[in-house]
């Protein structure tokens, strides 16, 4: 089942013409959270209005809930915006993945329902994944996030060492990679501590 990239999704937020519904699955949990943030920011106008954002677990989900949460409209807002973590569809009663398909089938465009996968993986070729997927991709998105390549993190290393006021050359960026992998949340982890320890000086291997 084709899936929307990364640069894909930052070029639809940047217009602004966001889908109605995003499921956004995929290996790197750090990217994931980065863009439910951006989605939400979007969807309620760049503003912080929590009255317009609803943030409900997926384990246990009432989907009568889900179904209020996203049919209410929004308040002094164009949109509002309900977020499920970790649904697993596969695992739902009959009557409650129906009652899911009904309100996939029929989204209002005044909500847009963000479905995310942090510590569940989603069984995309299960039944019940397939049919909801089938709806969601009628009226939204479906955004696969993976691990960016080593020129890509590469960048965003030096670029992230210099944000917080240290610098980080190309090559020691590759060492860091080489010791931590490819996983963001690491690496942002493991940067914060550098950065702090350098303290405004060039990061070296030996501080790696």
């Amino acid at each position: 089942m084709p899936a929307m990239d990364e640069p894909a999704l930052k070029a639809q937020l940047k217009t602004g013409d966001l889908s109605r519904v995003y499921f956004i699955y995929g290996e790197d949990n750090y990217l994931k959270q980065h863009y439910v943030n951006q989605i939400v920011k979007a969807a309620l106008g760049g503003g912080g209005n929590d009255f317009n954002l609803h943030r409900l677990p997926g384990k246990n989900l009432d989907v009568d809930q889900l179904a209020a949460a996203v049919e209410q409209l929004p308040l002094m807002s164009k949109r509002k915006c309900v977020c499920v973590n970790d649904l697993d569809m596969a695992s739902m009663p009959a009557v409650a993945h129906g009652k899911l398909l009904q309100l996939l089938s029929d989204l209002p465009d005044t909500c847009v329902l963000v479905l995310w996968y942090s510590g569940v993986t989603p069984s995309m070729s299960a039944t019940k994944y397939k049919s909801a997927l089938d709806l969601i991709k009628k009226s939204g998105s479906i955004v696969q996030l993976g691990h960016r390549d080593a020129a890509s993190l590469t960048r965003m290393l030096c670029d992230g060492a210099k944000r917080r006021g240290a610098t980080l050359s190309a090559p020691h960026a590759r060492l860091l990679l080489e010791r931590c992998g490819n996983d963001l949340n690491q690496l942002m982890g493991e940067l914060d501590k550098l950065c702090a320890y350098a303290r405004g000086r060039e990061i070296t291997p030996e501080d790696i």
